[in-house]
């Protein structure tokens, strides 16, 4: 905050520990923290990971959310070229050869095969998700607006109600 950070932007990924980067990290904690100093937070989650179904895709979707970061970003599993994933599902034949490459930017259909999912089914998971963290946490302006207050009252040394 002193540094004068406004803006922080955390990739949460999964509820379960599925990156190293995220082992042992209390994102409540974290996020509750920085927007009780003023700074907003994007979070953001990967939908279509390999262990989801159509049960822990929504455990993963209700951890986020319930995160309450400003800004929540869900984004499809993207393999990209010249990534191990990519690779890896290219050799299983997993990718999808037949979907434009501009079409590959994880906002709107899948362009692979996943085993629970259809292109058109991760369209509506999607879309589902984010009005499921606009039902649950209400517009992100508010909660940017929020956060603002919250830091602007820690300076002022008004007590802070949560």
């Amino acid at each position: 905050m002193r540094l004068g950070v406004q803006f922080v932007w955390i990739g949460v990924e999964s509820k379960r520990d599925a990156y190293a980067k995220n082992e042992g990290s209390d994102f409540h904690e974290t996020i509750g923290q920085l927007r009780q100093r003023g700074i907003s937070v994007m979070a953001s989650a990967i939908l279509f990971l390999e262990h989801h179904d159509q049960e822990s895709i929504w455990e993963d979707v209700d951890y986020a959310i319930s995160l309450q970061p400003d800004y929540l970003q869900f984004m499809q599993l993207g393999p990209m070229p010249g990534t191990a994933l990519h690779d890896a599902y290219l050799q299983s034949g997993k990718i999808m050869d037949h979907v434009p490459y501009q079409e590959h930017h994880g906002q709107d259909q899948i362009w692979f095969r996943h085993p629970q999912f259809t292109r058109e089914e991760s369209r509506d998971f999607l879309k589902s998700a984010f009005e499921r963290d606009y039902q649950r946490n209400g517009a992100s302006l508010l909660r940017c607006i929020d956060t603002m207050l919250r830091g602007y009252r820690m300076r002022s040394g008004t007590p802070i109600h949560a």
